[in-house]
C-alpha cells in the first residue's frame, strides 16, 4: 500500500490584501478532495463556519447526484473520509482533547437545527451525504517553547496519526466502487489536472462530469489489463502454440468478458453522460484489437520456437548423455578409443530423439531438416569440446601429482623450519635432501596409481613429467627456504651481539660505582672478565655451535670489536 500525503497548509488563509484566496482555495480543495481517501480540514481554536463554506461545492456536488438519482452506490457517496482537525483547542474542560471531544464537537456543529438558516441546514445535510465518514479531532496547543513540544500535544497528535495512518485504519482510495492501483491514481491525477485549467467552469456539474471521466479512464485501463491477463492465461494453458482458429476463439471470449467487465464497472453512467462511457468503450475495443495483434505475433514466434526448442532439447540430451557416461569412469580421464565410442552412441540417440520429438506439418519440413543439419554440426563441435576437456583432465591429473609433490616437500621443510630458531646451512641441506627423497618417492607412486588403468596414456605421462624436471622444481623451492633461514639467522645473530654488548656495558658500569678510581691493571682485568662473559652470553643465545657456522664466526668477530 502506498501512502501519499498532500500538504495544503495555508490554502484557506487570506491573501496579502486581506481578501480570501477563493480561486486557489477552490482549486486545492477540488484536487485534494477528489484524489484523497482521507481529507483533513484544519481549523484554529474552534469550529469555523467560514471554513465549512469552502466545502460547499462538494455538498452541491452531492446534491446534484441525489437530484439526478444516479443508481450506483459508489457515487451516491462520492467522497470517502473527512476529518475536521481543530488545533490549539482551549476548552478541554468542556470538550476533551482527541476524538472523544471531537465527536461531541461534530455532533454539536453538524447537527441540522431548526434555528439555522436554510443554507446552513442544506450545507450540513449534503455534507453528510457527500462523505462516507465524518469525524473531528481536538488538538491542544503544542506549547509556548519553540524547541520543546508539550507531552500532552504529542500524545493526541499520536492518537490522530494512528487513526489516520496505522495499518488497521488506512482507508484505501476507491473509484467506481473498487480500490484503485498506483496506475489508476496517476490517471486520476491527470484527469483532475486537465480539468483545473478552466477554473471558471469549476462547478458541481463539471466536478461530477470530471469524476465520471476519471472513473471511465481508470476502468478502461483496468479492463485492458484484464484482457491481457485472460489472453496470457489462454496462451500459457496450452502446451504448444495455438492454431489460428483457436487463437481467434480465445480472443473472442476474452474480448466479450472484458467488455462486460467494463460495462459493469461503468454502470454509474446510466442515465447520465452515457456518451462518456461509450467513448471509452469504443477506445477500449480499438486497444484490444491492437493488443491482439501483439498476441498473434507472440503465438507465431512460439510456433517457430517449438522447433528450436526441440533441437535444443535434443542437443541438451546429447550433452547430458555424454556427461553421464563420462561420469561413470573410474579414472580421471578416458582413453581416446573409449571417448569416441561414447560420442557415437550419444549422437545416435540425440538425432533419433529429435526426429520423433515433435510431429510437424509439411509446411515446416524444410525448416525441420535445416535445423537437423544445424544440430549435427553443433554436436560435432561439442564432441571436440569434450575431447579437449578430456585432454585437459589428463594434463590436470599430471599437474596435480606435481602440485601434491611440491606441497609434500614444502610441508616437510616448513615443519622443521617452523620454529623461530634458525639452522646452519649444512643442516638445512641435509633436511632438504631427506625431504626431497621422500617427496619424489611419493610422486612415482602417484604416477603409477593414476595411469595404471589407462594403458594408452602411461607413456605420455612418462614423457610429460621427467623425474629430473620434478627434481629441478624441488631444488628451486629450496632457495625460498634458504633465504628465509638466512633472515632468521641474521636476526638471531644480531640480537645475540646486541645483548652481549649490553651485558658487557652493565659489567663495566659496576666498576665505577666505587668512588675510588682503579689502576690501569685493575681496569684491564675487569675488561677481560666482562669481555669473557659477553662472549659466553653470545654463544648461549645461539641454538648451534659457533664454530660450525661461518656467519656466527663473523658476528663473533664483530662482537669482539664492539
Amino acid at each position: 500500500v502506498v501512502v501519499v500525503l498532500i500538504e495544503c497548509q495555508g490554502m484557506l488563509s487570506e491573501q496579502e490584501d486581506g481578501t480570501p484566496a477563493t480561486e486557489d482555495t477552490a482549486l486545492m480543495m477540488y484536487l485534494a478532495t477528489l484524489v484523497s481517501s482521507v481529507l483533513v480540514v484544519n481549523m484554529e481554536s474552534n469550529f469555523n463556519e467560514d471554513t465549512l463554506q469552502h466545502l460547499k461545492p462538494f455538498t452541491s456536488y452531492s446534491k446534484l447526484i441525489d437530484d439526478e438519482e444516479i443508481g450506483d452506490d459508489s457515487l451516491n457517496t462520492p467522497f470517502q473520509n473527512l476529518v475536521f482537525l481543530i488545533h490549539n483547542w482551549q476548552y478541554s474542560d468542556v470538550m476533551s482533547y482527541g476524538y472523544e471531544g471531537g465527536h461531541l464537537m461534530k455532533e454539536e456543529k453538524l447537527t441540522i437545527k431548526k434555528n439555522l438558516p436554510k443554507r446552513g441546514r442544506d450545507l450540513r445535510r449534503y455534507l453528510k451525504d457527500a462523505f462516507s465518514q465524518i469525524s473531528c479531532h481536538l488538538l491542544p496547543c503544542p506549547g509556548d517553547a519553540v524547541t520543546v513540544v508539550d507531552n500532552e500535544f504529542q500524545t493526541y497528535l499520536e492518537e490522530l496519526s494512528e487513526e489516520v495512518l496505522s495499518p488497521d485504519h488506512l482507508v484505501l482510495k476507491t473509484v467506481a466502487g473498487y480500490t484503485i492501483t498506483a496506475q489508476g491514481f496517476s490517471l486520476l491525477l491527470d484527469v483532475c489536472a486537465a480539468c483545473l485549467k478552466d477554473l471558471k467552469s469549476l462547478n458541481p456539474s463539471t466536478i461530477l462530469k470530471n469524476q465520471m471521466q476519471a472513473n471511465c479512464t481508470i476502468v478502461s485501463q483496468e479492463s485492458l489489463g484484464k484482457y491481457k491477463q485472460l489472453m496470457k492465461i489462454a496462451l500459457k494453458s496450452c502446451p504448444t502454440f495455438l492454431t489460428e482458429e483457436k487463437l481467434e476463439e480465445e480472443n473472442s471470449l476474452a474480448t466479450e468478458e472484458t467488455i462486460k467487465f467494463f460495462k459493469d464497472k461503468t454502470s454509474f453512467t446510466q442515465g447520465n453522460d452515457e456518451d462518456v462511457a461509450q467513448e471509452h468503450e469504443d477506445s477500449l475495443s480499438k486497444d484490444i484489437i491492437e493488443v491482439f495483434k501483439e498476441f498473434e505475433v507472440q503465438n507465431s514466434i512460439r510456433e517457430d520456437v517449438e522447433i528450436l526448442v526441440a533441437k535444443d532439447d535434443c542437443f541438451t540430451h546429447y550433452c547430458n548423455t555424454m556427461e553421464e557416461l563420462i561420469s561413470t569412469r573410474n579414472t580421471p580421464f578416458l582413453s581416446q578409443h573409449r571417448l569416441q565410442q561414447i560420442q557415437e552412441a550419444a549422437m545416435k540417440e540425440a538425432l533419433s530423439k529429435y526426429q520423433t520429438k515433435v510431429i510437424v506439418d509439411e509446411q515446416r519440413n524444410n525448416k525441420t531438416e535445416l535445423l537437423l543439419n544445424e544440430l549435427k554440426k553443433k554436436i560435432v563441435i561439442t564432441a571436440k569440446q569434450f575431447e579437449e576437456e578430456n585432454a585437459v583432465n589428463q594434463q590436470l591429473c599430471l599437474a596435480k601429482a606435481k602440485r601434491e609433490t611440491v606441497e609434500q616437500y614444502s610441508r616437510g621443510l616448513s615443519k622443521v623450519l617452523s620454529t623461530t630458531e634458525p639452522v646452519i646451512q649444512d643442516t638445512l641441506q641435509d633436511i632438504h635432501s631427506t625431504t626431497k627423497m621422500v617427496a619424489m618417492q611419493a610422486f612415482r607412486e602417484k604416477i603409477q596409481l593414476t595411469y595404471a588403468s589407462v594403458a594408452d596414456t602411461s607413456e605420455q605421462a612418462t614423457q610429460y613429467w621427467d623425474e629430473k624436471e620434478m627434481e629441478k622444481e624441488l631444488e628451486s623451492r629450496l632457495s625460498q627456504y634458504t633465504d628465509e633461514n638466512l633472515m632468521k639467522l641474521e636476526l638471531t645473530l644480531s640480537h645475540a651481539v646486541f645483548e652481549a654488548v649490553e651485558n658487557y656495558g652493565k659489567d663495566m658500569k659496576i666498576v665505577f660505582l666505587d668512588a675510588d678510581p682503579l689502576s690501569s691493571e685493575d681496569l684491564l682485568g675487569m675488561h677481560i672478565a666482562a669481555r669473557k662473559n659477553a662472549m659466553k652470553s653470545f654463544q648461549d643465545k645461539l641454538p648451534f655451535d659457533i664454530d660450525g657456522c661461518e656467519e656466527a664466526k663473523q658476528h663473533r668477530t664483530q662482537l669482539g670489536k664492539k
